[in-house]
């Protein structure tokens, strides 16, 4: 049987930047790959990012936030 190397990779996500997340996704991989990682995985909504704080806050409360969000696509 063969060993296989794996990893969980927890980042944090460049918040409000899908384009700045996946150059921190790609620099992260080669991290694992120097450990002799043969599978790395990320979280699943890390791109685009997961804004739980959305949840913990009422849109009333995140202010300008809120729209930013609403308005990404």
């Amino acid at each position: 049987m063969k060993t296989v190397g794996a990893a969980a990779v927890r980042i944090s996500p460049v918040f409000y930047s899908r384009e700045g997340t996946l150059e921190k996704v790609a620099q992260k991989i080669t991290e694992p790959g120097r450990q002799d990682v043969q599978f790395a995985t990320f979280g699943e909504a890390l791109v685009p990012y997961y804004p739980y704080f959305s949840f913990v806050r009422r849109p009333f409360e995140m202010g300008a936030d809120h729209l930013r969000l609403m308005s990404r696509q």
